[in-house]
């Protein structure tokens, strides 16, 4: 029967979390396209078949012509003529091409549309991060079999939920704070009942998950407010900032929801492992007592801060890592460089998600004892009850003498 019903859940979670991405894209979007094609319509996916000898242009440029075969598109099977450009100013360039070698080509047409040229735009980096993410997915089902699966079910829901919801109703000038909440609420549901099930440490994960997410969220809005943060972070910011001029977007929103929906996984994480070690905790005790339970609560909760903390600094700098490399050369002492927006919103960041996770840690400890105590007992009460014994036909015998239903084996 329980499993029955986990899998009438699962299956319910699945259907509602299509139905959510499915309205809201359309809702957002209202039928128009997520990208603009602009100048992307031009390019094809080619095959090189033969390189010419590089050659010097007027301009000082290198120019190498290569023959390739077209492979996708209206051009399908057309071999073309095209040339691939190297910088004579840059010492980063292209490798130079081989045969063989997948390409996107760029066509460009001359003002009459006479004269059509094919250049090189750059190589086909889509196979190869595609085998490495089927390796992934390989790796996850072999390791975690069910779970695994259902961690990749997961996964492709959180980043359809980012891409088709999340980032069309940033980019369609909607409120950023509101979808950021519902986008971090729909990750964490979706993500606990289909890798966990419905399960008391998966409803005590989420209860945790999103109350730590709740002080990060509101550590944001007041800190932005102290700092003064305008949000133009860096060239990014002011063209993102450009787009819509009609109404622009919120780009300190933007900080906002890049705090809350970069922390959630972090403090997620810290919930499903507070929540799951404290279930194994009251297992394993004889007689388990609040106290105790707390106590292995922030045990626990002490080791995971140190290397999660460490976890989001981390990842926070290695994201912008040249613009904070640049930021330091150019800023002429530690205080210009600490006072800089954006060395400024990458420590907030940091600082604020590693809050998130301090507060997760003892509201999930409290939140598993009380739920995890209170099921314990209900279990010892049950427990200490005299069993019903089960009546059958062989529990009666009929008196032959008196004609009268005696019951077997009792003293009276």
């Amino acid at each position: 029967m329980r499993v029955k019903k986990n899998t009438l859940i699962y299956i319910v979670t699945i259907f509602l979390s299509l139905l959510y991405i499915f309205i809201a894209n359309k809702l957002i979007l209202k039928g128009e396209s997520f990208f603009h094609e602009g100048d992307t319509a031009s390019l094809f996916y080619a095959k090189v078949l033969s390189v010419g000898e590089t050659q010097k242009s007027p301009y000082g440029d290198q120019e190498t012509p290569f023959k390739a075969e077209i492979l996708k598109g209206e051009y399908q099977g057309k071999i073309v003529n095209a040339v691939q450009q190297l910088d004579a100013y840059l010492s980063v360039n292209q490798r130079q091409l081989k045969v063989n070698d997948k390409l996107y080509l760029h066509k460009h047409e001359d003002a009459s549309n006479t004269t059509v040229t094919w250049y090189f735009d750059s190589y086909d980096r889509i196979s190869g991060l595609t085998i490495l993410a089927l390796l992934f997915v390989v790796f996850i089902v072999l390791f975690g079999k069910r779970k695994g699966v259902n961690t990749i079910v997961a996964l492709i829901f959180t980043c359809m939920a980012i891409f088709m919801v999340y980032i069309p109703a940033i980019l369609k000038g909607y409120n950023i704070y509101f979808w950021s909440i519902i986008t971090c609420i729909f990750i964490c549901y979706n993500t606990l009942l289909i890798v966990q099930g419905t399960t008391k440490k998966s409803i005590v994960a989420i209860v945790g998950t999103l109350s730590g997410t709740a002080v990060s969220g509101i550590l944001t809005l007041i800190m932005s407010k102290v700092l003064s943060l305008t949000g133009m972070l860096e060239e990014e910011s002011f063209y993102l900032y450009s787009l819509n001029e009609e109404h622009p977007i919120d780009l300190r929103a933007i900080i906002f929801g890049a705090i809350i929906v970069g922390a959630i996984g972090a403090i997620m994480d810290v919930a499903i492992d507070i929540a799951s070690s404290l279930n194994e905790v009251v297992k394993a005790l004889e007689k388990p007592n609040r106290k105790r339970v707390i106590e292995s609560g922030f045990e626990i909760g002490r080791d995971i801060i140190g290397t999660m903390s460490n976890t989001l600094v981390l990842a926070y700098i290695g994201g912008s890592l040249s613009c904070t490399l640049l930021s330091i050369v150019y800023s002429g002492t530690l205080t210009n460089l600490l006072n800089r927006e954006m060395i400024v919103t990458e420590l907030l960041q940091a600082l604020v998600g590693s809050l998130g996770i301090f507060a997760t840690i003892p509201l999930t400890t409290y939140i598993s004892a009380t739920i995890y105590l209170r099921d314990a007992k209900k279990k010892q009460i049950e427990s200490t009850k005299p069993k019903k014994e089960k009546i059958t036909k062989d529990t009666f015998r009929e008196d032959p003498f008196e004609k009268k239903v005696l019951f077997r084996n009792r003293p009276w």
